[in-house]
Parts: C-alpha cells; sequence; structure tokens
C-alpha cells in the first residue's frame, strides 16, 4: 500500500505519464481511495492543462500555426493555372450559345417543303331530305340528320315525373 507521501511526491510523473506501469497502477488505487491526494491531483492536473493551453512553448521552432501559415502564403504566391480552362469552358459556351441564336435564322433562308394538315372537306349545303345518305360528288358518302326547329324552348324539368303521352305517341 503506497502512503499519501509517495502518492504526492509521483504526482507529477504520473500525470506526464513518466511512471512505469506497474508504478501507475499502484499511483491509481490510492488515489481511488484518498480523497485527499485525488484532490491534489485534480488540482495538479488542472494547472498543468492551463499551462498548456496559455504558455507559448519557448524553443521548439516550426510550429504548426507557422507552417501553416507557410503553406498558405505559398500558395498565395503560386501562379494560377486554371484560369486556361475556365477560358475554355466560357468560350465553348459562348459557341454553343451563339450556334443556337444563329440556327433558326439559317433555317429560314432554305425552302422546306413541310407537311401539310390534313383538310377538312367541304360541308355539304342544300340537301333535299332531313335524313339523307348519298354518294357526295367526291365519292364519299356522308350521313346528315337535321332537326326542323333549332329554336324550340327546352321543356321544363319536373323531378320525378314521366312524361305524359300526347296524342301523336304510338301506343
Amino acid at each position: 500500500m503506497m502512503t499519501c507521501r509517495e502518492c504526492q511526491k509521483q504526482l507529477i510523473a504520473y500525470i506526464h505519464g513518466e511512471l512505469s506501469p506497474h508504478q501507475r497502477r499502484r499511483l491509481a488505487y490510492h488515489l481511488d481511495d484518498c480523497r485527499t491526494c485525488y484532490g491534489i491531483y485534480r488540482r495538479e492536473r488542472d494547472l498543468d492543462r492551463e499551462l498548456r493551453l496559455n504558455m507559448p512553448l519557448i524553443g521548439q521552432g516550426g510550429l504548426p500555426k507557422d507552417r501553416l501559415w507557410v503553406s498558405i502564403q505559398a500558395d498565395l504566391n503560386r501562379p494560377r493555372r486554371r484560369p486556361a480552362l475556365y477560358q475554355a469552358r466560357y468560350g465553348l459556351a459562348v459557341v454553343m450559345a451563339a450556334l443556337a441564336l444563329l440556327f433558326p435564322w439559317v433555317m429560314g433562308r432554305q425552302e422546306m417543303a413541310l407537311a401539310a394538315p390534313p383538310t377538312q372537306p367541304a360541308p355539304l349545303l342544300g340537301m333535299q331530305s332531313a335524313d339523307a345518305t348519298k354518294p357526295v360528288p367526291g365519292g364519299t358518302a356522308i350521313a346528315l340528320s337535321v332537326t326542323a326547329n333549332d329554336n324550340a324552348p327546352t321543356p321544363e324539368a319536373r323531378p320525378r315525373h314521366a312524361p305524359a303521352p300526347d296524342a301523336t305517341a304510338a301506343p
């Protein structure tokens, strides 16, 4: 069993990961059992974390930030090769737009025979009877039904009533 005095002497080495696995295990068991040593451990750990965040690394050159800034400056100063590719894309787009605009104009200068829509036959006028089917001079038979009085008023609607038979209706 480790004493509090031994634990507190090795606490900094424990925080920095400098102890052997056996010593780390013994110290961890002691921290689990002793609240006083665990409180000291938490203060030392928080202090170590704060110092790492707030204190600059003295004597260490080539910090990641410095290397990052150097690479950013190198990228900014490097000549660009992509504008030629973009110019080619824009050039192709302009040519396509010009062709799309000129296509109807060029096609309008040529004489083209387009298919004519089908025509409807001329209406027959002057029929002799109301229901007649006879050949037309063009050779096509047409059926035509004409009512005598197109302006007759519509009979009044009566719901659920059958029409009354009239005198001319056949029984």
